[in-house]
Parts: C-alpha cells; structure tokens; sequence
C-alpha cells in the first residue's frame, strides 16, 4: 500500500501506477491500517486495510497490462458516476524482455451485502413457491440493466484513447464471433459424447438431446449471422455475471473485475467486442441463478423458468433505455437480436465446457440453456419486448 500511495520514489525497485483519483480523493499512507486476507471465494489474492482500502493481487500473472487495471485507469478519467470501485494504483514488475507485469491493483474498498447472485438466492426460492418480496428483485434487475448500459457509455466515452475508441461490429466481427462458436462446438460435442455416462439423470437427458440437434444448433448460428452486423464494439466487462456485482447498504450496484474469462489469454481479453456479449453473460446468470434456486425444491422448474424470461426481458428493457443515449454503440433492432442470439450461444458453450470438467450436476443448466435458444425463435429473443 506505502508503495502506491506514498508520492516518495519507490524503495523497492517495483514500477507503480498513480491514477489522478488517488489525489482527489486525499488519499494517503495511514500506519494505523493493518492488513486482513479476504476469506471470499477468489481466483485473485485480496488484502484488506480497514474498510478503506483493498488491495487485489493477482495469482495468474501474464505479460502485458492487465484488463482491470486499464478499465479502472480509463473510467477514472470519466467522471464519477460509474458503478465501479475507485481503482487508486497499482504495483508493477517486468519480465527479462521488458515486458510490464501487473502485480496487483489498489481500490477503494466498497461496502456491501455481498455479492448479487447472494443477494438474490437469498430471496428467490421464496418468491418462486409464491411468497413476498418481488417487487424488490424486479427493481434490482432493472437497476443492473441501467447501471449495466451506464457502465458501456462510460466505455465507449472517448474515442481519442486508442485502447478504448469504439470501432465499428462489421461482418468481420461477426464472422469471427460465429468462427469461435464452431471452434467450442467441434470441441464440445465429442466431450459431451465422452460425458453421457457419468451425468445424472436429468442432465443426461437434455445432453442426448443436445446431441441429436447438432443441425439445428448449426442453423441457429446462420440464422442470427444472416441477420447481419451493426453496432460498434468497446472494451467491456468480459466476464459479466451477478457475481462481479456487490450490493452496497442502499441496494445500489458495482461492478468489479475486469480481466475477462479467466480461461482466455490476456491478449484475448483485451479484444474490444460488442456489448452485447456483456448482456448475454447477464441474462445466462439469472438464468443460471434460477435454477439454482429451485434445484432444493422440486416442482418449482417451472416458475424458475418463467421467472427467468420476466427478468430477462424486464433487464433488456432497462438496459436499452438507457444505451439509448449513446446512438450507435448497439446493432439496429433487427439485427440485434441476432448477435445478442450468437452472444448467448458463445456463453452457455463456454459454461457447459466447465460444468463437464468441474461440476457435472451443475451441467442441466447450460443445457436447458442451449436448447431453449434453438427452441424459440429469433423474434421472441426478448431484445423487442
């Protein structure tokens, strides 16, 4: 902490980032602040000073700057506003070719209630057997769509920064982000095959059936590419779902942790691409979250999905009223739900692969996920209800 927040030369011979909202904040080196290790469920190793500071330091380090570091150097010289921890510094090394290593990042730690997928399981599986409390969760997902489209103006706000200037989502986009798709289907479906055996019953299911659709899921991808490209593409989240999310005191919402899937290459996270797939990571954890909710408690399948399509819907809205005033970063209407379409494919692809190789019970969700996309049509997508 001394070494980022300190303005004397650093004594470590470690390089460091200063960024302009560590002085307008006042912030300064205080000895009275010892540092605690957050026992929370991370990829990343956090320190706690009081509950002023957080300092996150990275496990994984590659060559190169770090994703989260840039997105919280760049909204910094946005403005306030942003639902996002202050990022104050960070400490930097090089490997032997002169390359920056990013090994950790200061914040401005952000009090909470937790995480949002804690937030809502607390709550849903009540609301699905019929009980109290809805209107709470709909204004939430409603605020996480606005502060969700807030968070991509902020992003594509400058086009004068050449690591964060929008360009346009052309056909070239578009046949790549279609191309990836393939790719995780030529892998997954020999690993699905390899898996049927060893699944639980439910979820053996749904994979025969995914199995015998392949021409189907195939037709979907050139159904939502025919529809054609549009929009720009920014430097977003990467990884979007209810768990980079904390719920502050007042039910307001922060997003944290721009590195991107973790599984990618750094350079890979780096792409800029369209905002959508943001959206798209969203929409597949309430989904996610609501089936969770109702796995303890059979006969609630139903309402979980009903409750996922609401929200979902009740989140697009949201999210487009406001990207509304920053004409030209989204797709025009018809072509949306297209890419949107290829976003929740590309998502449910990457989850399903994980759920086979770490939590095969968990494997029904992006199941159910994969099929519902083939099953209902492109218009009834949710993106013009």
């Amino acid at each position: 902490m001394r070494e980022i927040l300190s303005p004397a030369p650093s004594r470590s011979g470690l390089g460091r980032v200063r960024t302009a909202v560590l002085e307008q904040r006042g912030v300064t080196v205080d000895p009275s602040l010892v540092p605690t290790v957050f026992r929370g469920e991370q990829s990343n190793t956090s320190l706690l000073f009081g509950r002023r500071l957080m300092f996150k330091g990275f496990r994984k380090l590659a060559p190169g700057m770090n994703p989260d570091l840039e997105a919280g150097v760049f909204l910094a010289r946005q403005g306030g506003g942003i639902p996002i921890p202050a990022t104050f510094g960070a400490l930097l090394a090089k490997t032997p070719e002169g390359d920056p290593l990013v090994l950790g990042i200061l914040q401005e730690f952000v009090d909470n209630q937790g995480d949002g997928w804690s937030w809502f399981l607390s709550r849903l599986p009540a609301i699905l057997s019929g009980g109290e409390g809805e209107e709470a969760l709909d204004r939430m997902v409603e605020r996480l769509g606005r502060q969700t489209a807030r968070l991509h103006r902020a992003l594509g706000g400058d086009p004068s920064d050449p690591d964060f200037a929008p360009v346009p989502f052309g056909p070239e986009e578009l046949s790549r982000l279609s191309d990836e798709i393939g790719e995780r289907l030529g892998r997954l479906f020999p690993a699905l095959s390899r898996a049927l055996p060893h699944l639980p019953s439910a979820a053996e299911a749904l994979a025969s059936s995914l199995l015998s659709r392949r021409g189907e899921l195939e037709r979907f991808v050139s159904a939502c590419r025919s529809r054609g490209a549009g929009g720009m593409c920014l430097r977003c989240h990467g990884d979007l779902h209810l768990g980079q999310v904390l719920v502050t005191p007042d039910n307001q919402v922060v997003f944290l942790d721009f590195e991107g899937e973790p599984a990618l290459p750094l350079a890979s996270r780096r792409l800029r691409t369209t905002p959508l797939s943001d959206v798209a990571g969203m929409l597949r954890s309430f989904h996610y979250l609501a089936l969770s909710a109702q796995m303890e408690t059979p006969g609630l399948r139903e309402a979980a999905e009903r409750w996922t399509t609401e929200q979902s819907r009740r989140y697009l809205r949201a999210y487009r009223a406001e990207i509304a005033e920053s004409p030209g970063l989204l797709p025009p209407p018809d072509r949306a739900g297209g890419i949107l379409g290829l976003c929740l494919l590309r998502k449910a692809l990457y989850e399903l692969a994980y759920e086979l190789d770490n939590r095969p019970g968990w494997a029904e969700i992006p199941l159910s996920g994969i099929l519902a996309l083939i099953d209902t049509p492109l218009s009834q997508s949710g993106w013009d209800s």
